[in-house]
């Protein structure tokens, strides 16, 4: 935080803030950013949909093309789902399966 904002909110009036790091809000940024890149190359801007329950149904196939046949680089040119797969149960995983 700068110190500039830490003064005003420390002062008499004690105001709060709800400050999250810098670095951690450029990233979450950066991500939704690339995945709504992603979503609308792959999926928005190659299909037309007529009606709520075909864009759905679209939705879902690109989905599925994305979770399980898209090689992603940042996951060791491997899909979603065999890097789920790989890495379940593993010491860094947070989806813990099975006892």
């Amino acid at each position: 935080m700068h110190s500039s904002v830490r003064y005003w909110t420390s002062g008499p009036i004690k105001a709060r803030s709800n400050w999250t790091s810098q670095g951690l809000e450029n990233q979450r940024t950066i991500f939704i950013e690339s995945f709504n890149g992603l979503f609308r190359d792959e999926c928005l801007n190659a299909n037309w949909f007529f009606f709520l329950e075909d864009a759905q149904e679209k939705f879902d196939i690109c989905k599925e093309a994305h979770n399980n046949y898209i090689l992603h680089s940042s996951l060791g040119d491997m899909s979603s789902n065999e890097h789920i797969e790989m890495n379940e149960n593993g010491p860094d995983s947070l989806v813990m399966t099975g006892t």
